[in-house]
């Protein structure tokens, strides 16, 4: 039918653009977005990232509510079999970003766990954020004695 020429014309137009690496990856040889190198190809007009694309021409769909994740963590690559439909969060914490960094610290910067009684989350502006207890409970009495301090300045001028 008509879905399917169209997926065999949109494959030929894509594969013209494809170099295959020695790791398997399908290096995209058209335009590469330099701030995100991430591939992208133009199509009647508008935008769109070429492993999307090849998803789609090699018969595979995108279900609703989640996006494609590199598997192998290289954003110019097209390889269907590199690609898996994850959700945000998903695809966000299998990077390598400050979300994905921080998620997977165990220790606070002064080396406290953060886990099990010692661990708070705390409502911030993008979620919640991981908390040290025993950090939090020494920055409370610094801050309380340095209160104390000011106020006693203050009360012998």
């Amino acid at each position: 039918g008509t879905a399917l020429a169209a997926r065999q014309i949109a494959w030929l137009t894509l594969a013209a653009r494809i170099r295959i690496t020695p790791k398997g990856c399908w290096r995209w040889t058209g335009v590469v977005c330099q701030r995100t190198g991430y591939s992208l190809f133009k199509f009647k007009g508008k935008s769109y990232r070429a492993h999307s694309l090849v998803y789609y021409a090699v018969g595979l769909a995108v279900p609703v509510g989640l996006i494609l994740d590199h598997t192998c963590r290289v954003h110019h690559c097209v390889n269907p079999d590199h690609l898996e439909a994850v959700t945000m969060r998903v695809n966000t914490l299998r990077g390598r970003g400050p979300a994905a960094r921080n998620a997977r610290k165990v220790r606070c910067k002064r080396g406290h766990w953060l886990r099990g009684e010692n661990l708070r989350l705390k409502r911030g502006p993008y979620g919640f954020l991981r908390v040290c207890r025993t950090c939090q409970r020494t920055e409370g009495r610094l801050r309380q004695r340095r209160l104390r301090e000011e106020a006693r300045c203050a009360s012998t001028r």
